[in-house]
């Protein structure tokens, strides 16, 4: 018994001390994630702040603290992220030795086109992330990543030289994993399951390669001799989009 009451109290003076402590103070279970808050409101265990990743202003983060798992030695949100350009829910975790992130999330093209956007290329149609489930360690590295993405497909342009096409692609299913501690999709043709482009984001150094199948490069109407299997891979472009 003695024990129990214990506990309970410096559950107690955990959750109150918790409580007071300044919503700006949530950013430092950010930094090591090139992640800060702007504007941040109300305390570590429930408020909100502008999400803002390099270069892009992701919209409102809002957090709440799930206190039954404070008796885990760990602080664990129910998050959100409200935006035009995302829509997200999840749970996020901070251990002493590994942090957690669980979510879904919808993303508006604008996002991806920032990207594409250094290969001068453009989409519509929003993205569809689900049961995203990622790990980290001590040392944030990625030690485990699942998920499943979809693309509903749409209008793209593309800059081939001094031209600028316009396609039509069909709808994309995608799933997400990590091989040494980078990120890598897959993503099929939603019609056939034939593989249409994989990439793969180097976590640590910002290096991101995409490759593209044959068929993706016939959907894309490229000038372009390619051989092989509609989904072997045929040409591959590389970029450093972050540091």
């Amino acid at each position: 018994m003695k024990r129990i009451l214990i506990v309970g109290g410096a559950v107690v003076v955990l959750v109150l001390v918790i409580i007071a402590i300044p919503a700006q103070t949530f950013a430092l279970l950010l930094d090591d994630y090139d992640i800060h808050l702007l504007d941040a409101r109300g305390t570590v265990w429930r408020g909100s702040a502008q999400l803002v990743v390099p270069g892009t202003n992701l919209g409102t983060l809002q957090w709440n603290i799930v206190p039954q798992r404070l008796l885990r030695a760990n602080l664990t949100y129910d998050v959100s992220v409200t935006g035009s350009s995302v829509q997200a829910r999840g749970t996020f975790a901070k251990g002493f030795s590994k942090t957690s992130l669980f979510a879904n999330a919808e993303i508006q093209p604008s996002i991806v086109n920032s990207i594409l956007l250094h290969y001068e290329m453009k989409i519509s149609g929003s993205i569809q992330l689900h049961d995203v489930d990622l790990l980290m360690n001590g040392r944030n590295e990625i030690s485990s990543l699942s998920g499943s993405v979809e693309w509903e497909g749409g209008k793209s342009r593309y800059r081939a030289g001094d031209e600028v096409r316009e396609i039509d692609l069909p709808a994309m299913n995608g799933s997400l994993i990590a091989s040494e501690g980078d990120v890598i999709l897959t993503a099929m043709n939603g019609q056939d399951d034939t593989e249409l482009l994989n990439a793969r984001l180097e976590a640590a150094s910002g290096w991101l390669h995409i490759g593209l199948s044959r068929q993706m490069i016939e959907l894309a109407k490229m000038r372009w001799d390619a051989q092989g299997s509609p989904g072997s891979e045929v040409f591959k472009v590389s970029r450093q989009i972050f540091r």
